[in-house]
């Protein structure tokens, strides 16, 4: 009767102690992902507010609308209007808005790029020794 373990044995040990251990990692980052995904939502409510009621303050749509309602005023002074419109355009609202929702798009990849990962690591069981 031999009860030696088989040579592969330390291998396969290994090599399951480190896939768990990258595993592990895998899932903690997709955790941290969560929660920053989390913040940037709380974060999104006031900001949007805020770019909103910024909007409505500046004026620039009062002077968007001209380009509807009297298109030959607007053809006459297109440039006056080009500079009223890019000048009242609230630009840090706007572009702390579109700076959330790109960090936002980026962490949604991300989380679903880990999850892809820690799926695919999970199917793969390593074999058994026999």
């Amino acid at each position: 009767m031999d009860n030696q373990p088989s040579s592969q044995l330390f291998e396969m040990v290994m090599a399951r102690l480190d896939r768990e251990r990258s595993l592990s990692a895998l899932r903690r980052r997709l955790v941290i992902a969560n929660i920053f995904l989390a913040v940037c939502f709380v974060g999104a409510i006031p900001l949007f507010r805020a770019a909103v009621l910024e909007f409505s303050r500046s004026g620039f749509m009062q002077y968007l609308s001209l380009l509807f309602s009297d298109f030959k005023a607007v053809s006459v002074y297109w440039q006056d209007l080009a500079l009223s419109l890019a000048e009242s355009l609230p630009v840090i609202s706007l572009a702390s808005a579109l700076g959330l929702l790109a960090l936002m798009g980026l962490l949604l990849r991300m989380i679903s790029h880990y999850q892809e990962l820690i799926a695919e690591a999970t199917r793969h069981k390593l074999p058994h020794a026999n």
